[in-house]
């Protein structure tokens, strides 16, 4: 059944279950649909500007006007013109090469999430494990003297994993002493992310971004409580005015999908009958095998003979209001009734509201989300409910789908892709004038003396033809047959075709493209470094300073592509967490390993945040300097193999830092070794020369003795 009113936003001053009702969301969805009362930021099925752009984005733009600047005769016209002859005019095929460059950047900058345990319980237990740490490496030297076992007093710590200096403690991977339900929050969040190939999802949000200007993700507990993160093509998008890039606090959010007659049965098989659900399948079911005159099935290929019934859903927020009246009952204990949220008793206003009152009217205001399914352009909404949804505090909440839209303004945006179409029209133009240059021969303006054309005959007594036969002859054959004219004065009239080369030439339509195409590397922050030709001498610092500000030129994109990441993985977070109370088992096998959600991180209290990783130069840099010191022995070959395992930059740099010390410590107490090692030798040959002087000087004293006593003798 049609729609028989006009739709406008209801009220919001009405009860939480009159919200819960379906007449309420009919009307809420048809306005959204409608949404020309509250700023509406598009109009929904004729969309010239997102056909264009998804045109260029391709490489089939249009080329009507180009033909146009070519005097392009269709084979139809009345005068035969169109038998003449022309170029085949087309367009290079450039916009998806530099928006496929800037998706490609986009996709090479990684995140690492990190995550922060926010509660009291959690704190408590980061603030004991860190005093632990700090007594055991203040006992450690004096346990060790007095023979105790460490590990017996410390529990809560593995000793064995944990370095011998407390300055490598922060640095060292497999002994980071971050508390274990952050650790299981950012494994949980990688988990997520990658059994909803969240890479492949992430590209075609960044291709939106590029070309359309505007991305948006929907995030969402399938049928069976499992976290699910789609993309929504932009086309089908509903949405209200924003005055921000990041789309947060909006009112309302939907998409309209199109939904097969199996999955639209199964769907509201709880809520229709089964003739109900016939009567609006032969009423809205369309049949994509043609297009329509509303055009709803865009996509030509999806020609599959199904039928489609095309739904919107929708999600809205609303302000709930509640109020409890605190009275006595008879037996004098104080109790809460609800009311209207207007209500007011019938005691004096003056006693109602004293402390001392024996009534007092308590006031609730927070917000809800509510949603559902409107088949489009009729009575008939399904799934309309209030939704359990994870607030973001204790009174508010985000809408589920999560959108961005860099250089979003005044209800506009203004994308790569539409940034690119001038220069990539010029090149059109040029690339087509000069295709017209080299296919004639010639350039300029072609002079025909048509006098000299007449009456020409092939023989005597042969056909005449006509002018234009005789210029198609010289098109086919550069041959130019005619019949010499002269005056009265037998002197030639002139050359029967002349040429004039004024106007623009050759290297003008080159210096067009040139200039063309340094705009469009300007746009997708190509450098010099990167382009198809580079300088063959290229400083170190211009080529850095190039870089720097290829990566300033696509910043907003950056900004586009990291917020959404952060909005999803915060929204996701917070679904596991929903999802696990409710029952459901969040776990799954990734990153090489089984994980399994905890009973204990579904009431923490987490905040999270995106930590940019090093790009492949950088890691190149430290892997070169690594060489270098392990080269000239600053560093042991254990060293290296260590620091090379590490997946973080500035950890690897700090662990690196620390190891080159303490491998510098060992060498200077080995040569301090060595140096009394020597010493000890040189005392102990000393020692031993003055021994052997000694018995020589006593040996010979009593050689003297006996000597003297013969002698006497």
């Amino acid at each position: 059944m049609a729609l028989d009113f006009t739709p406008l936003f209801p009220s919001e001053f009405v009860s939480p279950k009159e919200k819960e009702d379906s007449k309420y969301g009919l009307l809420y969805a048809s306005a959204m649909y409608y949404a020309s009362n509250r700023h509406g930021a598009r109009l929904l099925n004729y969309d010239s500007e997102y056909d264009a752009l998804i045109e260029i984005a391709q490489g089939r733009q249009s080329i009507d006007n180009i033909k146009r600047l070519f005097g392009h005769f269709t084979p139809q016209d009345d005068d035969g013109a169109g038998d003449l002859a022309y170029i085949d005019i087309q367009v290079l095929n450039l916009a998806p090469k530099y928006i496929n460059r800037a998706v490609g950047r986009l996709q090479s900058v990684k995140y690492d999430i990190e995550a922060s345990i926010l509660d009291v319980k959690s704190n408590d237990e980061e603030k004991h494990y860190k005093v632990q740490l700090k007594a055991f490496y203040a006992l450690q030297k004096w346990m060790s003297s007095v023979g105790l076992d460490a590990q017996k007093l410390f529990e809560g710590i593995d000793i064995a994993q944990i370095p011998e200096e407390p300055d490598e403690l922060l640095y060292e991977i497999n002994t980071n002493p971050k508390l274990k339900k952050v650790i299981k929050v950012e494994k949980l969040l990688k988990l997520l992310h990658y059994s909803n190939n969240w890479d492949q999802i992430s590209r075609e949000v960044d291709w939106d971004f590029v070309v359309l200007g505007k991305g948006f993700v929907h995030c969402f507990l399938d049928k069976n409580g499992m976290v699910k993160e789609e993309r929504i093509n932009s086309r089908w998008a509903i949405y209200p005015y924003s005055e921000s890039e990041v789309w947060n606090d909006v009112e309302y959010f939907g998409f309209i999908e199109f939904m097969p007659v199996n999955q639209f049965i199964r769907e509201t098989s709880k809520e229709f009958t089964p003739k109900k659900q016939q009567e609006i399948i032969e009423e809205y079911g369309r049949d994509n095998n043609y297009l329509d005159s509303v055009n709803y099935v865009y996509n030509e290929a999806r020609r599959d003979g199904l039928i489609y019934i095309p739904v919107m859903k929708y999600y809205f927020l609303s302000e709930d209001h509640k109020a409890f009246d605190s009275k006595k009952n008879q037996h004098g204990n104080r109790i809460l009734v609800e009311r209207a949220f207007d209500y007011v008793p019938s005691e004096d206003l003056e006693k109602l509201y004293r402390p001392e009152g024996p009534n007092k009217i308590i006031k609730n205001t927070y917000t809800s989300l509510y949603g559902g399914c409107w088949v489009i352009d009729s009575n008939e909404v399904f799934g309309h409910r209030r939704m359990d949804w994870p607030r973001t505090d204790l009174v508010n909440m985000s809408p589920p789908i999560k959108a961005f839209s860099p250089n979003y303004k005044e209800g506009r945006t203004v994308s790569l892709a539409s940034q690119m179409i001038e220069p990539i029209y010029m090149i059109n133009v040029a690339w087509n004038k000069m295709k017209d240059v080299l296919a004639k021969g010639w350039m300029g303006v072609r002079e025909i003396n048509f006098d000299e054309l007449e009456k020409v005959a092939l023989a005597k007594g042969g056909k005449e033809w006509t002018p234009r036969q005789v210029y198609e002859h010289l098109l086919k054959t550069n041959t130019l047959v005619k019949r010499g004219k002269t005056n009265i004065y037998d002197q030639s009239t002139g050359p029967t075709i002349t040429e004039g080369r004024a106007g623009l030439s050759i290297a003008d339509y080159m210096n067009t493209i040139t200039l063309s195409f340094r705009m469009l590397d300007e746009l997708t922050g190509t450098s010099s470094v990167e382009g198809s030709s580079p300088p063959e001498r290229l400083a170190v610092g211009v080529a850095q300073a190039n870089l720097a500000a290829s990566h300033e030129s696509m910043e907003y994109l950056y900004t586009a592509h990291s917020s959404i990441y952060l909005e999803v993985s915060k929204t996701m977070l917070n679904l596991a967490q929903m999802s696990h109370q409710m029952g459901n088992k969040v776990a799954g096998n990734a990153m090489g390993e089984y994980f399994e959600m905890d009973d204990d991180l579904a009431y923490a209290d987490v905040g999270i945040m995106l930590k940019r990783q090093p790009t492949d130069q950088e890691w190149v840099e430290f892997y070169t300097d690594l060489r270098e010191q392990l080269k000239n022995k600053e560093i042991r070959a254990s060293d290296s193999a260590y620091v090379r395992e590490v997946d973080n930059l500035k950890e690897a740099r700090i662990i690196l830092g620390i190891r080159e010390q303490k491998y510098a410590k060992i060498k200077a107490q080995q040569v301090e070794k060595l140096k009394r090692d020597q010493i000890e030798i040189t005392n102990a040959t000393n020692k031993a020369k003055n021994q052997g002087e000694a018995m020589k000087i006593q040996l010979k004293a009593k050689a003297d003795t006996e000597l003297t006593i013969i002698e006497r003798s």
